[in-house]
């Protein structure tokens, strides 16, 4: 007799279907919700009031300039570390330099900042040798020069990961023929590497432009004054200081068009949007170098890591004895622990949650075939990157202002924003 195979827990269509369906529209109501009842709350929009001010008109040119400006940069220092990690796979340190640029998706960007500080602050290191190789420079960390290197610190190493993952997902059999034709410089990149890159590089340009744009503690902390103005900070003035909901809401919707118009455009040419390629690594074939280019990828990829690094190494330095200070006689990880403490209330949660969504969330846009409910899953996944996470916040904070009566619901509201702001990821 032949047995009847069982079919597995949850493998009927519909429960890989529905679910993300349903998670996708309660999300995006959510954040219909929020932006909402912030818009109630103002009273209505008035775009005449950001056209006719010169003030928020800078804000508005300032924060698409210097998102330009740091993909630009970012994405020039990404290319050829990701080449140069390509090229050479078998070298001392490489899997620490992979893993070091991994930080910077984890490291909260406060405490980068403060490293970045301390090397290229006034008396950093980095500023100190400046001074004596070329006195009477006039660098300054604050302003748009600090704004584009800590943006360039969190996402050149995000890019370049990208990039080589693209690049060691190159088929054997084409650098096979490419080290047999003996292709090299312009010749390689144009026929075997611009292919691999062609298809990320759109999606990849979007994501980072969208983390500039968005940018929220580094422009607040080395922005230096009004002239450094972003979107983001004009939001929180006009809520924090101003109380002006007018304003805020007027700007957060600025904020979502510019952002949303870009992944419009980036979804409208049919690329790949996939940031993350076949993690399928190809056997590494021996391709022609003139004798200089290991010297050079190896200085590059130096450099590179004591870039990486040297914010790092400020921050150990500067924070580790304080754990064993005392501060008014209270040993300082007394204070530590409480605060670790709330931190993994809130971080736990949210984690657990955005994973969970996420899995539900691709499910969902694998097995669509109708283009509007892939489109569901796919807006909610990419709807936490335009819509600024003060504006979400104050707005779901005003709709549940009632019935909002401790502490307890407080840390779930920021919880449930934290878990959005990481579901692109």
């Amino acid at each position: 007799m032949h047995s009847t195979p069982t079919k597995a827990p949850f493998s009927h269509p519909g429960w890989q279907l529905i679910p993300g369906q349903l998670i996708g529209l309660a999300l995006l109501i959510l954040v219909a919700l929020g932006l909402g009842s912030m818009v109630l709350t103002a009273g209505g929009l008035d775009l005449s009031t950001v056209l006719n001010s010169r003030y928020l008109r800078g804000v508005v040119w300032f924060t698409v300039w210097q998102a330009t400006l740091s993909v630009l940069l970012s994405l020039a220092l990404a290319l050829p570390i990701a080449r140069a990690l390509a090229r050479y796979r078998r070298f001392p340190g490489r899997s620490a330099l992979l893993r070091v640029m991994e930080l910077s998706l984890v490291l909260p960007t406060i405490v980068a900042v403060s490293g970045i500080i301390g090397v290229y602050g006034r008396q950093g290191w980095a500023t100190g040798l400046l001074n004596e190789w070329l006195p009477g420079n006039n660098w300054n960390l604050y302003g748009l020069n600090g704004i584009l290197l800590a943006h360039v610190f969190f996402n050149a190493p995000l890019a370049a990961r990208v990039m080589l993952q693209s690049l060691e997902a190159i088929s054997p059999a084409r650098l096979r023929i490419a080290s047999q034709l003996g292709l090299r410089g312009w010749w390689l990149w144009r026929s075997v590497e611009w292919p691999a890159l062609r298809s990320v590089l759109p999606g990849l340009s979007a994501l980072v432009f969208t983390l500039c744009f968005t940018s929220f503690a580094i422009i607040m902390t080395l922005g230096g004054g009004p002239s450094a103005t972003t979107l983001e900070v004009a939001i929180y003035q006009a809520l924090r200081f101003e109380f002006d909901f007018p304003q805020a809401a007027v700007l957060a919707v600025i904020q979502l068009l510019i952002c949303g118009s870009l992944w419009w455009l980036v979804f409208r040419q049919r690329v790949e949007s996939a940031l993350l390629p076949n993690r399928q690594v190809s056997h590494a074939v021996p391709l022609r170098a003139g004798r200089a280019q290991p010297l050079l990828a190896a200085a590059l990829l130096a450099l590179f890591g004591l870039f990486l690094l040297l914010p790092l190494l400020a921050i150990s330095i500067r924070g580790l004895p304080a754990l064993l200070a005392l501060d008014a006689g209270v040993p300082i990880y007394k204070q530590l622990l409480p605060a670790t403490g709330r931190s993994l209330l809130i971080a736990l949660p949210a984690g657990l949650a955005s994973v969970a969504v996420a899995l539900m969330i691709l499910a969902s846009a694998n097995r669509a075939k109708n283009p509007l409910l892939k489109a569901i899953p796919t807006t909610t996944g990419y709807l936490p990157l335009l819509v600024p996470p003060i504006v979400l916040g104050t707005g779901l904070f005003l709709l549940l202002r009632p019935g909002l009566g401790n502490q307890a619901q407080g840390w779930l509201l920021v919880a449930l924003i934290n878990s959005l702001m990481a579901l692109p990821f």
